[in-house]
């Protein structure tokens, strides 16, 4: 089968990780069902390793000056202690590669992709496909100085949800419709971890 990879005005190429490999979460936090390239076989993220960040790894995050916390939003989402939540993000490491599911998703949903994914920051990557193409594609990473206190982990070999499954689809169907981040109403893709400051 032949896929159009190229970028239209209303949807962009998204490679998703971690939990966001999977179709399902992707709905949950996009409210659209994903058009899922190479039938659902795996890509690779290449030149990135897999990180673990903890509930202490998020950042404040700055906008136009001002800094604002979704620790408290995410308090209050997760409904409980937060000492075991963990995240995977992605940090430039060479010869690194990260196990992926590669997507078409709405310009929309790409916005609601940046609000769930608040205090990573907007990367483009080199994706090899199956059939050993390089595609550039949009995702989330590290920012330079974010912490990742879990470290590196196996990119090629990793469980895709850190947390309960059922609690993330929970949490993400509440962002989606209203936001937790208070900047996110104001423009998220500009945002940045406010990190030391």
């Amino acid at each position: 089968m032949t896929y159009d990879l190229d970028e239209k005005d209303n949807s962009i190429i998204y490679v998703g990780y971690g939990a966001n490999r999977d179709p399902r979460m992707m709905l949950h936090i996009t409210g659209e069902e994903p058009e899922i390239l190479f039938d659902g076989k795996d890509v690779f993220i290449q030149d990135y390793e897999l990180v673990v960040q903890t509930y202490d790894d998020i950042p404040p995050v700055r906008f136009n000056g001002a800094v604002y916390s979704d620790k408290n939003g995410m308090k209050s989402g997760w409904g409980g202690s937060l000492e075991q939540f963990l995240t995977y993000n992605i940090r430039p490491k060479t010869g690194a590669q990260v196990q992926a599911k590669l997507f078409r998703i709405s310009r929309a949903g790409h916005e609601r992709v940046r609000i769930w994914e608040n205090w990573f920051k907007p990367v483009i990557v080199n994706v090899k496909s199956p059939d050993g193409q390089i595609i550039q594609a949009n995702t989330d990473g590290l920012w330079e100085n974010q912490s990742a206190s879990g470290g590196g982990v196996d990119g090629l070999n990793y469980k895709t949800y850190l947390n309960e499954r059922k609690d993330m689809w929970r949490v993400a169907d509440s962002v989606r419709k209203k936001g937790t981040l208070e900047c996110a109403k104001v423009n998220i893709t500009q945002a940045e971890p406010a990190i030391g400051g």
